[in-house]
C-alpha cells in the first residue's frame, strides 16, 4: 500500500511584494489558483450506502482530489479513523523464486493464455518479466473470512500500472500451510479477483480491494471503472447461501472522470 496522505492544494504567492504592480501580480494569481478548473473525478457509492466499511471508504476517496482514479494502489486520508495498513514482511524474491514462477503459470492459465503444455516455455522467461517489471514479494497472514484461522497470502507488486508502467499493480496469491504453492482451490475460490488487487484493514478486518476499468486495461488510470470492496465468506456461509465464490461485495463504488478530463 501506498503511503498513507492526503492531497494538498496550494495557490501561486509572492511573499516579498512590495510594489503596487506586485501587489496585484500577487492578486491575480491567488484568484486563478483558486478559480482554475480541477480535473477531479467522481466515486458513486451504489452498493453499500450505510455500511460502516462502505462510508468509510466514501469518505476516504471525498478527501482527496484526484483527476485519476485510484486503480491500482490506494491513499488512505489518516484523518479517516479505521483503516490500517497489513503487516506485510517482504520475501527475498530470488529466495522464493519458485512460489513466483507458480504464480505466473497460474495468472496465465487462467486467464486462458497458457496451456499446461506451454507453461515450461513461458517460465523460461520469468527472470526476465521479473527484473523488467520490478517484483517485489510481500507475504502476510490474515484471518480472511472471520474464523480464527490464519491464511497464508502472498502479494505480488510489480511496476505494471498505466499507460508508463510507472505505477505498482499488486497480485494476490493464497499459499498452502508450507509456504511451497498456491493454495489453489482456495485460489479458484476468489473468481478471479486476485489480480490488481490489494488489502486494507478495516477496524482490524481485512477487506480485498479490487479496480477493474469499463473501456479495457489500456484505460486502466484513463476513464471510468469500478471498484469493489470484497470480504471472504467462510464455509459455513458459503453452505448457508448456498454461493458458489468465496469473495462477497461489500461495496461498489462507479468513478467516473470529470467532463473536462474525459474531453
Amino acid at each position: 500500500m501506498q503511503p498513507k496522505n492526503k492531497t494538498q492544494q496550494g495557490g501561486l504567492m509572492f511573499r516579498n511584494a512590495e510594489t503596487k504592480g506586485s501587489k496585484t501580480l500577487v492578486a491575480i494569481s491567488t484568484f486563478l489558483a483558486t478559480t482554475a478548473p480541477v480535473f477531479a473525478g467522481q466515486y458513486v457509492l451504489d452498493k453499500g450506502q450505510g455500511v460502516e466499511v462502505c462510508e468509510a471508504y466514501k469518505r476516504n476517496f471525498e478527501s482527496f482530489n484526484n483527476a485519476t482514479p485510484m486503480a491500482c494502489e490506494r491513499k488512505y486520508d489518516p484523518a479517516i479513523k479505521g483503516f490500517s495498513s497489513p503487516p506485510w514482511q517482504k520475501f527475498d524474491l530470488q529466495r522464493h523464486f519458485e512460489l513466483y514462477k507458480k504464480a505466473e503459470i497460474y495468472r496465465q492459465r487462467t486467464s486462458g493464455r497458457l496451456s499446461k503444455a506451454d507453461a515450461e516455455e513461458y517460465i523460461s522467461h520469468a527472470e526476465e518479466r521479473a527484473r523488467g517489471f520490478k517484483a517485489e514479494l510481500y507475504f502476510a497472514r490474515f484471518d480472511l473470512d472471520g474464523g480464527g484461522k490464519l491464511a497464508n497470502v502472498l502479494a505480488i507488486r510489480e511496476m505494471t500500472c498505466g499507460p508508463h508502467h510507472t505505477g505498482e499493480r499488486t497480485r494476490l496469491y493464497v499459499l498452502n500451510k508450507t509456504l511451497t504453492d498456491i493454495d489453489y482451490a482456495r485460489q479458484d475460490s476468489w473468481g478471479g479477483w486476485d489480480y490488481n488487487a490489494t488489502v486494507e484493514l478495516y477496524q482490524g478486518r481485512p477487506y480485498i480491494e479490487a479496480y477493474n476499468p469499463d473501456d479495457g486495461w489500456g484505460n486502466l488510470c484513463a476513464k471510468s471503472g469500478r471498484f469493489y470492496v470484497f470480504r471472504e465468506l467462510s464455509p459455513h456461509e458459503i453452505a448457508q447461501e448456498g454461493e458458489r465464490w468465496r469473495l462477497k461485495s461489500v461495496c461498489e463504488f462507479q468513478y467516473t472522470p470529470s467532463a473536462e478530463k474525459n474531453k
